[in-house]
């Protein structure tokens, strides 16, 4: 299994977004509207594992064994201990 983690500000744009897998940072995202706004308000869609603008979405294949949304952005160490966590739970 692998874990896949996104970390975003609550104020930020799509530039923003880290991406991890594994706990590790990935360094080599390309972003195609780094200046497109992320809508954290109260009772906005979630979308999770296709986009929800996309005219044709394509999602993702495989099964999924647990979500997390937190109400903040986490930082590297956090994503890491989460990770070394489940590590061994499955």
């Amino acid at each position: 299994w692998h874990m896949l983690a996104a970390s975003a500000p609550a104020n930020g744009t799509v530039n923003d977004i880290k991406l991890y897998v594994d706990g590790d940072l990935l360094t080599d995202t390309t972003v195609t509207s780094p200046t497109t706004a992320i809508n954290t308000a109260v009772g906005a869609d979630v979308s999770f594992g296709a986009s929800l603008a996309a005219l044709t979405p394509e999602n993702i294949i495989g099964s999924t064994s647990q979500v997390l949304i937190y109400n903040r952005q986490l930082d590297d160490i956090e994503i890491r201990q989460i990770y070394r966590s489940t590590l061994y739970r499955f």
